[in-house]
This record gives C-alpha cells, structure tokens and sequence, in this order.
C-alpha cells in the first residue's frame, strides 16, 4: 500500500517537473463571442450567437508569438463552403513588428480585440488592442446566398497542459485508484458489514 502510494505520489511529482520544465513554449485557447449580428435571408441554420473558439502558442524564453489559430465559425456548411480562416501568419507578423511583448501584454491585448465576419465571401478582420494596436485580416470560403455580419470580443481561456502532462497524471490517478481498491479488497466481511 505505501509502495503504490509512493508510486502515485512520484508519478505526480515527475508531471509537475514535466510540466515546468517544457513550461518554453505555452499553449492557450480562445474563445470568442458574438455581441452584434445580422443575417440576409434570415435562415434558422446559421447560429450567429455561437461561441467559436481557437488557440494560440507563445515561447516565453524568447517572447515570441508562434501561432495564432481560429477555428472555424459555427455556421452550418452549406454548398461545400469551407470556413476556415487563415489569419495565423497575419497575426505573427503584426506581433513581430509591434516590438518587444511578453506572455502577459498579449493576453492583454487579445482580451482588449475585436472581430468582425463578414459574408458572403468570409472575411476575418481583427483589430487588436493595446499594446499591439494593429489589424489582421483573413480569408476564409465564402458562402453564396448568404449575407451576414458579426462582430464580438475574444477572452483567453486557461493554458491547455501538453499531452504529455496529461498522461504523467492520468497514470498518477490510476495508480492512487489501484492503491485504493486494494485497500477496499482487504476488508474482512464483518467491516463491510459493520
């Protein structure tokens, strides 16, 4: 029993270590939500008050933004429209001439953008807030038919843990599971019973 526990217990020690020392290169995710939006023709399939979400990766050894990726709108595909934005590059680029930023002044300024979509053909345009202070725009399909316009804010969401932190502790429970379950198993009937 206090081998299995010392087991969970190490297990769980050597993702925390993990995860500190490959903590480099952070991944976060976004969310981003409507607050105005309008439609031509009016078509009960296209949610235009969904969430949509994405991520972004930043090195925080070098202050540098790698990636920054919105995932797809929330409008139901219609005539194989593919909306799938392309701003990362866009986004990397205006990071990189907007001068020296940490980990913390671009959750600021993700936090203080806004987007706007614009339909038929898929426009992503975001204006970034201080300290970047700049514009991206993106393609992303189109939809015939269909005419729409939103706009909304985005919010960083908590940092996603690496696949490999997720194992180190998904092993760390599973053994402070068994070491339970044995214990459990090693009670005569008349504890059970009381």
């Amino acid at each position: 029993m206090r081998i299995l526990c010392a087991l969970a217990y190490g297990t769980l020690a050597a993702a925390t270590v993990a995860s500190t020392a490959n903590a480099a290169v952070v991944e976060y995710g976004l969310k981003a939500t409507a607050t105005s939006s309008s439609i031509y023709p009016s078509a009960a399939d296209l949610n235009l008050d969904a969430p949509f979400y994405g991520t972004f990766s930043f090195d925080t050894t070098t202050n540098q933004l790698l990636s920054f990726e919105i995932q797809p709108f929330p409008f139901a595909y219609q005539n194989g429209a593919n909306l799938e934005p392309t701003l990362s590059g866009s986004v990397v680029s205006l990071f990189n001439t907007a001068g020296a930023c940490d980990l913390a002044c671009f959750i600021e300024a993700v936090n203080a953008s806004t987007y706007a979509i614009s339909l038929p053909a898929t426009t992503y345009t975001v204006n970034f807030g201080s300290p970047l202070n700049g514009t991206v725009q993106g393609f992303g399909g189109s939809m015939p038919g269909v005419g729409a316009n939103v706009r909304g804010t985005f919010a960083v969401t908590a940092a996603i843990p690496e696949p490999a932190t997720w194992l180190m502790m998904l092993l760390g429970f599973g053994g402070m599971g068994l070491a339970m379950r044995r214990k459990a198993s090693k009670l005569r009937p008349s504890e059970v019973l009381g």
